[in-house]
């Protein structure tokens, strides 16, 4: 992931786009379930929950944990950047606060705040906006 990430701030670093602002964004924490987003199209977590026999009372435990580790692999990565370059321009907000309804670990479609195993509904979406306001009025002012 460190070097996908450098990547891509690099390719933005080398053209007209240089030093255009990056938000990047946490996942909330979600409830692995059998929802997918169309056939052939998920879910993930709940089928690697399954394969390892992870009871599905500990499935909310171990994906919050999984989406913490990913945040905190994007704080340090952007961190890093900031202390090579203070004018990187890379900015993270974190969903995991939010208070989105999680699915019913058995639904198979729209539960919650989701629409399927990851994605928000407009509902949700609407809460993650509150969320991304101020880091992005802060970078338009």
């Amino acid at each position: 992931m460190t070097a996908v990430f450098d990547a891509l701030v690099a390719f933005r670093d080398s053209g007209i786009n240089a030093r255009v602002p990056m938000v990047f964004h946490t996942y909330a924490h979600i409830m692995p379930r059998p929802a997918p987003v169309g056939p052939g199209h998920g879910p993930w977590l709940q089928p690697a929950m399954t394969a390892f026999a992870v009871p599905q009372t500990d499935w909310l435990v171990v994906s919050s944990a999984l989406m913490d580790r990913l945040a905190d692999l994007f704080t340090r990565l952007i961190a890093d950047h900031r202390t090579a370059d203070p004018g990187c321009e890379l900015h993270l907000v974190d969903s995991r606060s939010l208070a989105l309804v999680l699915g019913d670990p058995n639904a198979t479609g729209p539960s919650g705040d989701f629409l399927n195993e990851i994605h928000p509904t407009r509902g949700g979406y609407t809460k993650l906006a509150t969320a991304w306001r101020a880091p992005v009025d802060q970078i338009l002012h």
